[in-house]
């Protein structure tokens, strides 16, 4: 398999460093290039306000970059409430070899409520998807600390 496009989404979590350092490595080893991407949420139906929220999620995504120096790397956002779907058609539109996905580990309640963007991108992609467990204690600290629900239930 030839890996030219590895696409990274970003949620701004802690849950994405893994994720990142895995692509990077992957990038490296296969002279790809990484594309960092953002979906926004859309909160209005006007164009400006569409603007200014992929204005507002570019200048964070901005803060994303390769762990490693020599990867190529280039930065994307789009807007819409349904993050998977996004995240799949995305990567069929750029034609991108690889997904490499931080998933959030979430259980019980909060994960029947709020679906999985992971699973959804797994089950729908054309293209191969890599999802990538929070490892450190700092990511499942921030989750459980602001999710009771998957406190309780982990």
């Amino acid at each position: 398999m030839k890996i030219e496009k590895i696409l990274c989404p970003i949620d701004f979590s802690k849950f994405n460093e893994a994720a990142n350092e895995l692509a990077c490595e992957l990038a490296l080893a296969n002279e790809a290039r990484i594309v960092y991407l953002a979906v926004a949420d859309q909160d209005g139906d006007y164009a400006y306000a569409i603007q200014r929220i992929k204005n507002q999620a570019l200048k964070r995504l901005m803060e994303y970059k390769p762990t490693i120096d020599e990867v190529p790397f280039t930065h994307d956002v789009c807007v819409s409430p349904f993050t998977g779907r996004s995240i799949v058609e995305f990567a069929h539109q750029n034609e991108i070899d690889l997904i490499v996905l931080a998933t959030h580990g979430r259980t019980g309640l909060r994960r029947i409520l709020m679906g999985s963007v992971a699973e959804y991108v797994v089950r729908e992609a054309g293209c191969a998807v890599l999802t990538v467990k929070p490892q450190n204690k700092a990511a499942k600290t921030q989750q459980t600390s602001a999710d009771p629900v998957t406190a309780r239930n982990e």
